[in-house]
């Protein structure tokens, strides 16, 4: 069965289908929002309902009510090569120990610092504090930031740079489309964390986790930018601007 929203009255929440059934919150997992949901369901066709028959607990009478609507999820927007997407990544450094925190991806074949994609919803510093954890396992926190009172508005942490990185091609994944060659739109901030903390890698994209002397990193086959970046990020904390 294709992948599929549930609207359930019993329960006032979205699903989605998993292995194990329509047990899992969409909204929950973060995967479709409720306005995108709501849309769907909007333009569904009438044989997506199902209609329950109720007893009026007064009158006794029956009556149809809608209890649950069922229709296909939206398909990922596939990846073209003059797609722009906004990621998120973060140079980790133990400054104590003056090392820096990379990961292996797997596309690539190098090394660089641990990131990806920002999420619907999510500020680019939370993308990138979530994929440094769900990359190497470590709890980061954003460094070099001084934060500012502003009326009527939230302070949010800048990223350290933002560019343009080009992005490699992917084979098709269980579950994923293959994906030519495109573009990440990338804020690179600067964070610290703890190396004595056991590291963990997520297989389907890290092949392997270091903590490497943040000023010798050309030991490893490492993306362009890392070896000037590690080093100046290091120099710029190191400094005293924690």
């Amino acid at each position: 069965m294709s992948d599929c929203l549930i609207w359930s009255n019993k329960h006032g929440a979205w699903w989605r289908r998993s292995e194990r059934g329509y047990t899992q919150s969409i909204e929950e997992a973060g995967r479709y929002p409720r306005s995108v949901a709501e849309r769907i369901v909007a333009t569904a066709t009438c044989d997506g309902l199902l209609l329950r028959t109720r007893t009026d607990q007064i009158t006794g009478e029956g009556y149809e009510q809608l209890d649950e609507v069922i229709v296909p999820a939206p398909e990922a927007p596939a990846v073209t090569p003059d797609a722009r997407h906004f990621t998120a990544s973060m140079v980790v450094l133990d400054i104590d120990r003056a090392l820096v925190l990379l990961v292996h991806h797997r596309a690539s074949g190098l090394w660089m610092f641990p990131g990806g994609h920002v999420d619907p919803d999510e500020a680019a510093h939370e993308a990138a504090l979530r994929e440094v954890l769900e990359e190497t396992g470590v709890h980061a926190t954003v460094a070099g930031q001084r934060p500012r009172l502003l009326p009527d508005m939230i302070w949010q942490p800048s990223p350290w740079i933002t560019a343009a990185i080009p992005a490699p091609a992917k084979p098709e994944r269980p579950g994923k489309p293959a994906e030519p060659e495109h573009t990440h739109i990338d804020m690179l901030f600067i964070g610290t964390a703890d190396s004595s903390v056991g590291l963990t890698g997520r297989a389907d994209e890290v092949h392997d986790v270091r903590w490497v002397p943040a000023q010798r990193t050309e030991t490893l086959m490492c993306r362009a930018e890392v070896h000037d970046l590690a080093a100046e990020a290091y120099a710029l904390l190191a400094g005293g601007a924690r």
